[in-house]
């Protein structure tokens, strides 16, 4: 009697705690939309409150020492939403820096490609300073403002921030600082120094604007071209777009920043980042078209998609958004959008031998109800829906040893803690 081999089956229970959800090991590649990291799990991403109607005209959007400007492009000036307050502006304005004053309160510096401007928000004043100063930004250090163009870097006199021209010994004045690195494009204060940012390197300049105690040391930066005005500090840390992606630097060293998950943005043409809650937020254009709101959370140390229609963005600590007309106020509060949310993980199980491997059920650990979709090799989907801590079946087993796996929560209230895929293997006979 002759005996028929059956393959022997086997089957792998593949577990993936939250914290596991970003590239790296078994997870090739990771994308939240509209889900954020909190205390060991998923949940779903920030809502929206009105703040305003955007006036007429507005082209850009920005929040600076707690207020609020919109800046009409085809009119040249900026309005202080909820104020009929007023100030002329260049048209290329690309930031606002809000500058704490010794006697109290602040002033803000309008940086454009034209010239740098400082006016108050409550004196009816504007000082012009030309465009030789900056096309960068401005930056406090020891009681002086920095501001950076091409390889000069120009200092005010201490406490004094309308005296840039005096060019006393020991006064406000400017260095010119070639270096290999090219130009720069970018300053800011981290850790009790002065860093230059420059095409393609990183100055750290010492020496408080004394012309014999001056010194400046490249560092070490190999993450490509940095973006201009494209440095944003938060947490002890800068961070800043390049060619190549988010990358950060801690004073030390700069690297790719960790947990990213921007492959999907096209760094040919990124807004500049700002300052929101734990990290920074940006929106930016798409490689496939169209454009997005990205933030990354430097304490979670991921990047992630917010899924909230946007024309403009400003934040400074938190965050406001337009569109429509209408301005927004980003919440804490959790929120399904219209456009839904979803984290999305690529899955190799490689490691799991040389067999047949079919994705044949998920098990979610947290709370609430997921849709879950997982497409194999040749594109074939399986599906399920469920509650967390069920079995979940797909409809159809999913081929291949890298499948890519969504988990769609379907209402706000929802948390993903962990994702248990059950892998039936086929061993070859």
């Amino acid at each position: 009697m002759t005996r028929l081999k059956v393959p022997a089956r086997a089957h792998r229970a593949v577990r993936l705690s939250a914290e596991a959800f970003s590239e790296g090991g078994r997870v090739l590649s990771a994308k939240l939309v509209h889900m954020r990291e909190r205390d060991g799990a998923l949940i779903c991403g920030e809502g929206e409150e009105e703040v305003a109607a955007l006036p007429q005209g507005t082209g850009k959007l920005f929040y600076a020492g707690g207020q609020l400007f919109a800046y009409l492009t085809t009119k040249q000036y900026f309005e202080l939403i909820g104020t009929a307050l007023r100030r002329a502006a260049d048209d290329t304005v690309f930031r606002l820096v809000h500058v704490p004053l010794k006697e109290g309160g602040g002033c803000f510096f309008a940086v454009s490609d034209g010239q740098l401007q400082q006016f108050d928000a409550t004196d009816a004043y504007t000082y012009n300073y030309g465009n030789n100063l900056s096309d960068t930004g401005v930056a406090l250090f020891h009681e002086r403002l920095f501001a950076a163009k091409g390889d000069r870097l120009s200092v005010t006199a201490c406490d004094d921030f309308e005296d840039w021209v005096n060019h006393a010994e020991q006064g406000p004045g400017y260095f010119e600082l070639p270096s290999p690195g090219g130009k720069i494009a970018d300053l800011a204060v981290l850790r009790g120094a002065l860093y230059l940012f420059r095409e393609r390197g990183i100055t750290k300049v010492e020496g408080c604007a004394d012309v014999f105690a001056f010194r400046a040391e490249e560092m070490t930066c190999h993450c490509g071209r940095i973006a201009p005005h494209s440095v944003c500090v938060c947490g002890g840390e800068a961070y800043f777009f390049t060619e190549n992606g988010l990358c950060r630097f801690d004073g030390t060293r700069a690297e790719r920043a960790p947990g990213a998950a921007d492959g999907e943005i096209d760094f040919s043409s990124v807004s500049r980042p700002e300052r929101y809650r734990n990290g920074i937020l940006a929106r930016v254009a798409l490689r496939a078209g169209g454009s997005a709101l990205y933030a990354y959370d430097a304490f979670y140390r991921r990047g992630r998609f917010i899924n909230l229609p946007c024309e403009l963005c400003a934040a400074d600590g938190e965050a406001y958004i337009a569109r429509e007309g209408t301005i927004y106020r980003l919440t804490d509060a959790p929120t399904l959008p219209a456009g839904g949310a979803m984290a999305e993980l690529v899955l190799t199980f490689s490691d799991l031998g040389d067999s047949e491997k079919r994705t044949e059920a998920v098990v979610l650990e947290g709370c609430g109800t997921f849709a879950v979709r997982a497409f194999g090799e040749n594109g074939r989907m399986g599906e399920a829906c469920g509650r967390t801590g069920e079995r979940l079946p797909l409809n159809r087993a999913v081929l291949g040893e890298t499948v890519r796996l969504q988990l769609i929560p379907q209402s706000a209230d929802c948390a993903l803690r962990s994702a248990t895929l059950y892998v039936g293997r086929e061993e070859r006979i």
